[in-house]
């Protein structure tokens, strides 16, 4: 057994850094912050550390991992792309790196094929976090990180959420507080002939991108979506349809009322996220509420939910969650809440019954 070691990233903040890169060189995943979520980490150039981070996560070597580096002039080393690749990848990432934005595009030869899980592309960002940057710039070399928790289950915002995820072993955990964003990056490709396709839907939308290449005299072009599933095997993290979940079975809840509570669950047994207070009047009934953004804010909504998923699945009691996001509600933020709260509850939905002591989960 391991034991779990936390850094503090504000209190020690070169000392955390030298921990850090010493452990890297030694082939050793870390758990660093990020400005999405926590990232387990291990360089993308020792096949030691990328195994770990598998074995770590018990994550299926068909799941990519994302390369995380210092800045845009790092992406060659990685990239095979041509004219217009390049030309619409330098564009959006002089607005958006570093940040949330993560692009697909055929790598180079000598990329991991382990990293790209036998996939002809490799996925690239460039985190905003000033810790894991200074770590990225004393390292001096790309690092691959996803989401620093057992495959499949809520993403860790925090350092604790990381520490509980993997209690005995041998990690350590570098804590930069709470994430910013709190959701995963969004992902984009960019395919040989310019056009683009969103493999992942994050807090950066096709809008903002398309503004974005407008402003150099460019058009975006969107590839449309097919029958099934549009992302390619090997394309992008975050695909499956139970991913970011709970260990209690959870549902999003949406409008309507079914006739029949013959199948209905106990709300006194239930946990519910809710959006704006809309369902304050169920409190007295339910196992628990959580209301992380009371007045209606999408950003704070979006940074709280997978922190509010793990506070539900922890709750004494519980047998189920449900979660209640507005299905006509429009914003920023809105595409990739119902994605992880879609994916969090494995496409299911629920509805209250009428008498609001059950609810009934319902076909889709």
């Amino acid at each position: 057994m391991g034991k779990i070691q936390i850094f503090s990233c504000e209190k020690h903040f070169q000392e955390a850094i030298d921990a850090a890169v010493l452990r890297l060189k030694n082939g050793k995943p870390v758990a660093l912050p990020t400005e999405t979520v926590y990232g387990l980490a291990g360089s993308c150039e020792n096949s030691n550390a990328i195994e770990s981070i598998f074995f770590l996560k018990k994550r299926p070597l068909s799941d990519p991992l994302i390369v995380h580096v210092f800045d845009k002039s790092w992406a060659c080393d990685f990239f095979d792309w041509n004219k217009d690749q390049k030309a619409c990848f330098m564009s959006l990432a002089g607005t958006f790196w570093p940040g949330p934005l993560t692009f697909v595009m055929e790598a180079r030869a000598g990329v991991s094929e382990v990293i790209r899980a036998g996939s002809p592309t490799v996925a690239l960002r460039s985190p905003a976090s000033a810790f894991f940057r200074e770590v990225l710039q004393r390292f001096g070399r790309g690092l691959a990180a996803p989401s620093a928790n057992m495959f499949g289950h809520i993403s860790p915002t925090t350092a604790r959420d990381v520490a509980e995820e993997f209690a005995g072993e041998d990690l350590a955990v570098f804590d930069g507080g709470a994430c910013q964003v709190g959701i995963e990056s969004t992902v984009l490709r960019i395919f040989r002939d310019g056009s683009l396709q969103v493999l992942r839907p994050g807090c950066i939308t096709p809008a903002e991108i398309e503004e974005c290449l407008e402003r150099v005299g460019s058009k975006a072009v969107w590839r449309k979506k097919t029958s099934g599933s549009i992302v390619a095997a090997g394309a992008s993290p975050g695909q499956e349809l139970t991913h970011y979940a709970p260990r209690s079975p959870t549902f999003s809840l949406v409008e309507g009322t079914p006739r029949d509570e013959a199948e209905g669950r106990s709300l006194e047994k239930t946990v519910l996220i809710d959006f704006a207070s809309r369902h304050q009047k169920l409190r007295t009934t339910l196992l628990g509420y959580i209301d992380p953004a009371p007045l209606g804010s999408l950003r704070c909504f979006t940074q709280e939910l997978f922190g509010s998923l793990r506070k539900a699945e922890k709750t004494k009691g519980v047998q189920s969650i449900l979660v209640y996001f507005p299905k006509d509600l429009k914003g920023q933020w809105s595409d990739a809440l119902r994605d992880r709260i879609r994916r969090s509850s494995s496409g299911r939905q629920a509805q209250l019954a009428e008498s609001e002591a059950f609810f009934i989960p319902v076909q889709v």
